[in-house]
Parts: C-alpha cells; structure tokens; sequence
C-alpha cells in the first residue's frame, strides 16, 4: 500500500495498521507531508538486504565450495551404505540378476566419493581454514586425528572397492571399467603372476572389514562431536558447516 489515501482507509478497516499507528487516525496529507518529510529514512528503512554467495572460506565460516564438497561426500557415502545393506538385507546377490543394478548405484557413489577426495584435499590446503573453537590442546589434536581418519576412510573405502569390483560401473553417460579389465591390472597379473580371484580376495577383506567395522564408528564419532560441540559447548562448529549458514 503507497497511497497515502489508501493508508488513511486501511487504518480505519485494518487492525495491523491500526497497531502500527498505535491507534492513531491521521488524515491522507498528514500521511503524505510525513512521507515527504522522512523519505530518506523510509528509503533506508526498507532496503533488499542480499547476502553474496562466498565460495572462500573466512575466519569464522566455511564458503560455499567447502560446504558443496563436505555435503556431497558426506550424502554419497552414507548413500552407499544405504544401498549395500538393502542389497544385502532384502535381495539375493546369487539369484537375483537385477542385485547387479542395485549395486552399480552403490559403485556410482562410491566412486564420487573417491573423485571428490583429491580436490576437496586440494581446496582444504589452498583455502584458508575458519578458526578453531576454544578448547584444549588435546581436545585439537584428537579433532585433527579424527579428520585424518575420516579422509583416509573417503580414501581406502572407495579405492579398495574399485580394486575389488570386476565389473563395469554405469553412470548413464559413461561407464568406468572394472579394474579387472584395465591395462594395469593386466601388468599387476603379469608381474607377479596373480589371478584375479587371488588379488581380489584380499582388497575385499579390507573393504568389508572397513565398511562393517570402521566406517560407521567414525561418521558416528564425527556426528557426536558436531553434536557436542553445537549442544553442550554451544559454539559454531556445526553452524558455521550448514548448508543455509553465510560467512560473516
């Protein structure tokens, strides 16, 4: 509503406009004098506050980039447990061909998780890091720990898995090889004079053990700390990570 007219009626009919002229009835070129007189400050008043999207991290926040790698990762990999249980849970990997399909959505996600680990490295050691919360010495070494572990999870996981997989992961586009049909693995079988069976058997040992034992421990650990830190320290850590959150 513009109208100084219109104001004058709409606060004889409007109970919100009545409150905000705190039950006062002033005429329309009271209204439009008053208007007049203040329209800098009305203009400053109601301005459109934009936030700009900030892909670098600052002091206290982490930009847009960090999060898109933090956030993707951490949906593919938790999607891919999803996916390998259901497998496991409700179908039949020996008489039920369409396991396969399945599957290859747990090898999709898998493999992102691997492709996003090097640049997500890369962006973490080139961009500047938000600055750590209060805490003790110990408390910061044993958070630095715990990253590694969880870096060198996104590593091992996805890698054992593709060592381990013979055959081809679709991604509707294009398609990565089984790695037991690559050139390398071609060379590994004619160095050291290895079967397929013979090297798989191994990285799956690795990889399942990881993935049953380990990798669920540690995004539990990870969570129970954003928890810890958001809840009972009730500093920023978790915050400043959230998708809707802006570097201040």
């Amino acid at each position: 509503v513009f109208s100084s007219r219109k104001i004058e009626r709409r606060l004889h009919e409007d109970l919100a406009f009545r409150m905000l002229a705190a039950c006062n009835f002033p005429k329309h070129r009271t209204i439009r004098d008053f208007r007049a007189l203040h329209l800098k400050e009305f203009s400053d008043l109601f301005v459109l506050r934009t936030f700009p999207m900030q892909w670098r991290n600052n002091k206290t926040r982490f930009g847009v980039l960090a999060k898109l790698f933090h956030w993707t990762s951490a949906e593919a990999f938790i999607g891919a447990y999803i996916v390998v249980y259901y497998v496991i849970w409700f179908m039949d990997y020996d008489t039920q061909p369409e396991s396969l399909l399945v599957l290859n959505i747990h090898w999709v996600l898998g493999l992102l998780v691997g492709f996003l680990v090097l640049p997500r490295l890369l962006w973490r050691l080139l961009d500047v890091q938000p600055e750590e919360p209060p805490g003790s010495k110990l408390e910061h070494w044993l958070a630095h720990v715990a990253h590694a572990g969880l870096y060198g999870l996104l590593i091992v996981m996805p890698l054992t898995g593709y060592l381990g997989t013979h055959a081809s992961t679709d991604f509707g586009l294009f398609s990565v090889t089984g790695f037991n049909e690559t050139a390398l693995f071609a060379w590994i079988s004619r160095t050291f004079d290895v079967t397929w069976e013979a090297f798989e058997m191994p990285i799956d040992v690795v990889h399942h053990f990881l993935g049953k034992w380990v990798g669920w421990d540690v995004v539990a650990l990870h969570v129970a700390a954003a928890l810890f830190h958001h809840r009972v320290r009730r500093d920023d850590v978790l915050t400043r990570m959230l998708p809707c959150s802006k570097a201040a």
